[in-house]
């Protein structure tokens, strides 16, 4: 079953299919993932911070 439909999501497909396009859900939405056991808050909270660092990291090199 997708990912929309296991948690009753109101949003629109493509607003779905963009966060995954992004590899990032919104932190609002992180309960409903863990609830449904596709994820842990953990997880998402450390997928979280892996974006941040690497984008930083991206400005960072883009400054030198």
């Amino acid at each position: 079953m997708a990912v929309k439909k296991q948690l009753a999501l109101t949003k629109p497909i493509h607003t779905v299919r963009s966060w995954s396009a992004r590899k990032s859900i919104p932190a609002e939405y992180w309960h409903g993932f863990s609830v449904k056991g596709l994820a842990t808050l953990e997880e998402l909270a450390e997928a979280a911070a892996l974006r941040l660092a690497a984008n930083d990291d991206t400005r960072s090199s883009e400054a030198a």
